[in-house]
């Protein structure tokens, strides 16, 4: 009897999961119909390979993107993807859910990864391996800041950028190149997709003019 019964909890689970699934599925599609983007279900371009420069797809194994989003808004290129990884085995392991969006401007970047400042960040600082700290108290106390090159850092990250960060929500940003991923280290709902785009649109806007001009690349 309670193998039969367990039998049952797992169908009813696979089939709740392809529910859900399918689901997300038909809301991606119709965001993606709303913003005149290109929707496709699954990854063909294998995304975590293309884009293996990121941190966030060096961690774990068994990754994948899936429901993705592609368009242009107000001039810059968006990627918009759910993705998953999964790290450790047996008991212990554990699969990890992120909506990411990766941006591309005619701006190049410095490599750069600003994301928020947790226990293992605070332990690394206290036996001298510090990130890149600021005027701001809080905003050292919150993000983590890691650049080779620190006076681009410093560029980027003035007070009014420090201010539009400390106004989102466990924002994490990483610059290579031309691109830029963002996230927030979960699966976001539908309707907070949006507020992921802003944000990458504020973080553009809060560039220096003269950091646009001097790190533009001209058309081809």
């Amino acid at each position: 009897m309670e193998m039969i019964l367990f039998v049952l909890i797992a169908i009813g689970a696979i089939i709740l999961s392809v529910w859900f699934s399918r689901q997300r599925a038909k809301e991606w599609l119709e965001f993606s119909t709303r913003h005149g983007f290109n929707y496709f279900s699954k990854d063909t371009e294998d995304l975590p390979s293309r884009y293996s420069d990121f941190n966030l797809f060096n961690q774990g194994h068994s990754r994948k993107a899936y429901n993705v989003c592609t368009g242009a808004n107000h001039g810059i290129k968006l990627c918009l993807f759910d993705y998953r990884y999964t790290t450790g085995s047996g008991k212990n392991q554990q699969t990890h859910y992120r909506t990411v969006l990766i941006t591309d401007k005619r701006f190049l970047f410095q490599p750069l990864d600003i994301r928020p400042e947790n226990i293992l960040d605070k332990i690394g600082a206290a036996i001298g391996f510090d990130d890149i700290d600021f005027e701001s108290a809080e905003f050292s106390r919150r993000f983590y800041v890691k650049s080779p090159d620190k006076k681009f850092a410093y560029d980027i990250i003035h007070p009014r950028m420090m201010e539009f960060l400390l106004e989102t929500k466990n924002l994490t940003i990483e610059a290579r190149g031309t691109e830029v991923l963002f996230h927030h280290g979960k699966q976001l709902k539908m309707a907070e997709l949006e507020i992921l785009i802003m944000e990458a649109e504020g973080f553009y806007k809060q560039i220096p003019d003269y950091m646009l001009k001097d790190n533009q690349i001209s058309p081809q």
